[in-house]
């Protein structure tokens, strides 16, 4: 299974980097006990041996070079240790583990920015003399460890439990398509829906996408998955998602539903925009009937987010933080960015009578 996969790929290179805490606080004790700052080239001795080793090259750029001290050392060609400082470049570069990271709360490019902190604090002992400030990496060694044990132990049961409930979505799908073909289309309990949504104030959900996407949506009649665009040669021009998207919802089973949000400003418009996916977006207003339809699950964040549970439930929809989704982002709390991203889930296809202002685009 993938879980299982992400958890080897994930906990492997996470614990390689955690095990080497150890040699790098022997490293640091060294240099605070004997105020050698030579030290700093015994721990490029060990960058080099973990960085550079398998397989931790294949996902992380590492490098070390010297940048000059002043002015006066730019017109010099040669730079040394007496003209420059080492500079330390420890970057996630593989798509693999980039999307990992962010899967898992970015636990590993946060423990990279750690190394590169504690290299620069051995490295320039030599100027500032500071030996409170190695007490304190000192110290953040050991609450690193503890955390990252923690944290490991924690995800890696979540995603275990990932496994049962991707088999309970396919299964829930299953009878969903069979009531489709049957003609039902609403939710037996459709009118709790109904009073949730007035309670509520939502008027529209929201679905971002590039206007040059437009024909082809009124082409095809409304809104695909993905994963049935895919499937049936539909051509998406500029896609909201990236590989790395994409890969999420494979994992948490959405790759054949079409998202849609509660808030007309999402956070993921912006990401698309900054990395070159979108252009010019536009929002497509859709009806809240859409809620109510077989088919459709909810979620009270993003769904791809690794604690994220997705459900069909009357209940859990009730529940969902509707009133955050109105309010400016920027002002959130972390809790509350995590709930202005709730999600509905359309099963497959949104078809152009749901989608109220696809004719003025």
């Amino acid at each position: 299974m993938e879980v299982n996969f992400l958890n080897e790929k994930f906990s492997g290179i996470l614990l390689t980097l955690l095990h080497e805490l150890d040699i790098s606080k022997q490293i640091l004790n060294e240099v605070k006990e004997n105020g050698r700052f030579s030290d700093s080239k015994k721990l490029i001795s060990h960058y080099e041996r973990l960085f550079l080793s398998e397989p931790l090259s294949q996902h992380i750029e590492f490098k070390i070079a010297f940048v000059g001290k002043s002015t006066h050392s730019l017109i010099v060609r040669y730079l040394d240790e007496d003209n420059a400082n080492r500079h330390i470049t420890l970057d996630l570069v593989s798509s693999d583990s980039i999307w990992i990271d962010q899967l898992y709360d970015n636990r590993i490019s946060d423990l990279l920015k750690f190394f590169k902190h504690l290299f620069s604090a051995i490295e320039n002992y030599a100027i500032y003399q500071n030996k409170r400030k190695l007490e304190k990496f000192e110290n953040l060694i050991e609450q690193i460890k503890n955390d990252i044990e923690i944290f490991l132990k924690i995800n890696i049961e979540a995603d275990n439990k990932q496994i049962d409930l991707l088999v309970e979505l396919k299964q829930k799908e299953e009878l969903e398509i069979r009531e489709r073909v049957k003609g039902i289309q609403l939710k037996s309990n459709w009118q709790l829906y109904v009073n949730v949504i007035l309670d509520n104030g939502i008027e529209y959900l929201y679905h971002f996408t590039d206007i040059t996407n437009i024909d082809s949506i009124k082409q095809a009649q409304g809104l695909y998955s993905w994963a049935f665009s895919d499937l049936h040669k539909i051509a998406i021009l500029r896609p909201g998602g990236d590989e790395l998207s994409r890969n999420l919802d494979k994992r948490k089973g959405v790759e054949n539903y079409v998202r849609l949000s509660f808030c007309k400003n999402h956070p993921m418009e912006y990401v698309a925009k900054k990395e070159g996916r979108i252009k010019n977006s536009v929002k497509l207003l859709c009806d809240t009937e859409l809620i109510y339809h077989v088919g459709t699950k909810y979620c009270n964040m993003n769904a791809t987010k690794n604690e994220a549970i997705i459900s069909d439930n009357i209940e859990y929809f009730q529940n969902i933080n509707f009133g955050v989704c109105k309010r400016n982002y920027l002002d959130l709390t972390p809790i509350e960015k995590s709930q202005y991203q709730s999600e509905v889930l359309a099963y497959e296809h949104v078809p152009m009578k749901y989608i109220h202002n696809l004719n003025d685009l």
